[in-house]
């Protein structure tokens, strides 16, 4: 093994090898043991003489002040380890204990939406509503389930609409903001065909939208079901991603476990490690288990291969690895998808429910409609678009790999909530 230990601390590794057995490691752990940690300017480079001398020369009656340059602390060392793994592809934690975390991402989601679906609805439900659907299938079931289904609907034509722009695009860069830009437009067309589906302004009492009418709790419920198939699904995309590093991932107490073992037995009263077997016990940390079945190491050896693809891929996406995002922005990003999806539903709607488009053309010619226009609607729907475009492209990674994924979160809050309350205010709810 390159960078072993002189013979005379032979025996500390293997103390370490019964006691723990090593990890699988995959494809990519061969570089690693091939490798040597990069030379640290604190106690600079070591080579083979040194090494050996350090590690053989008398320690009888040696005080802390006398301890040689070529020790390190361990938690220094342990620094140095975590870096050395993560320049080789892996990383330092648990990730049954990342798994764990991340159920606070659907937990914060469901009382997100369980408060905006259950709670505010019923303090401003009227006392009597019209329901005008039949007693078996009341509302919210069709407006959550239609709008479930056109979400569902967008979502697929993703792809194709990605591959129709990168055939006539061939800068990627720009064919990515292209196809952020245009799935919008998508994106909300798709939502308001919700208002024609559910037929809610033939249902509605009042000539104008307030919250007094019932329509204003079944374009709530048509957004909050946009909202939950959305929220699922980044969900369960967010568990396949962690699933990409569960065969990267080292417990921090088997660093700790190794580099105390290979601390000589006549030094373990010191905080320090000698620098030459902080290569080795790396090394060690990462040896290789063969198994006995040439077939299955192979059909592994190739899952980890994607598994790296996919890896490299998503770094590229997100500018970071996802392991390495706070579970925090990543619930605000899931309860930001619900906010934003009632502010643009609310505004949308506001829109086409007071023009005339929203009605039918004999309707259009009474003389209480004649006078007005489709003003609201082509000046509303055109600019939540273009708002909703400026969130999407900075999602992208031209945009997401420059500014963080912590920036474009905050970035992206503060937005949903203004259109939040301009969905709100427009409604009549806010006076």
């Amino acid at each position: 093994m390159t960078g072993a230990p002189p013979s005379s601390k032979t025996s500390t590794v293997l103390v370490a090898q019964t006691s723990t057995s090593p990890p699988e490691e995959s494809e990519e752990m061969g570089p690693l043991r091939r490798s040597q940690l990069p030379n640290n300017p604190s106690y600079g480079s070591i080579g083979s003489a040194s090494r050996t001398s350090g590690s053989i020369s008398p320690k009888l009656d040696r005080v802390p002040e006398e301890r040689p340059a070529t020790f390190i602390s361990l938690e220094d060392a342990e620094e140095e380890v975590e870096l050395d793994l993560e320049d080789q592809g892996y990383f330092v934690g648990s990730y049954p204990r990342l798994v764990r975390l991340y159920t606070f991402v659907p937990l914060a989601s469901l009382i997100t939406w369980l408060l905006f679906g259950v709670f505010i609805p019923l303090a401003f439900i009227p006392g009597q509503p019209q329901h005008p659907h039949p007693k078996f299938f009341p509302s919210p079931l069709p407006e959550f389930i239609t709008s479930a289904a056109l979400w569902s609907f967008s979502y697929q034509l993703r792809l194709p609409l990605f591959s129709l722009i990168s055939t006539t695009v061939n800068n990627s860069n720009v064919a990515v903001i292209l196809h952020a830009s245009w799935h919008v437009i998508v994106y909300n067309l798709l939502r308001l065909a919700v208002l024609p589906i559910l037929g809610i302004r033939n249902d509605m009492q009042y000539d104008y939208p307030t919250r007094s009418d019932y329509a204003f709790f079944r374009v709530w419920w048509a957004s909050l079901g946009w909202s939950f198939a959305e929220v699922v699904v980044a969900i369960w995309q967010g568990y396949e991603q962690l699933a990409l590093y569960k065969d990267v991932m080292i417990p921090s107490s088997r660093i700790k476990e190794f580099l105390r073992a290979a601390v000589p037995p006549e030094e373990r009263d010191y905080d320090d490690i000698p620098v030459a077997d902080l290569v080795a016990s790396t090394d060690f940390l990462l040896s290789v288990q063969h198994s006995g079945n040439e077939g299955d190491e192979l059909e592994q050896n190739l899952d980890k291969l994607v598994h790296i693809k996919s890896r490299e891929e998503l770094e590229q996406v997100y500018g970071v690895p996802v392991i390495n995002i706070p579970v925090f922005i990543t619930c605000l990003q899931r309860i930001d998808s619900i906010i934003l999806s009632l502010g643009t539903t609310l505004l949308i709607a506001w829109a086409y429910l007071r023009s005339p488009i929203s009605l039918p053309s004999s309707d259009t010619q009474d003389s209480m409609y004649a006078s007005q226009n489709n003003t609201a609607f082509w000046t509303t729907f055109p600019l939540v678009c273009l708002i909703h475009m400026g969130l999407a492209v900075l999602f992208t990674p031209p945009v997401l790999t420059r500014i963080g994924v912590h920036t474009a979160a905050y970035s992206s809050l503060l937005v949903a909530l203004g259109l939040f309350f301009g969905g709100l205010a427009a409604w009549g709810v806010l006076t």
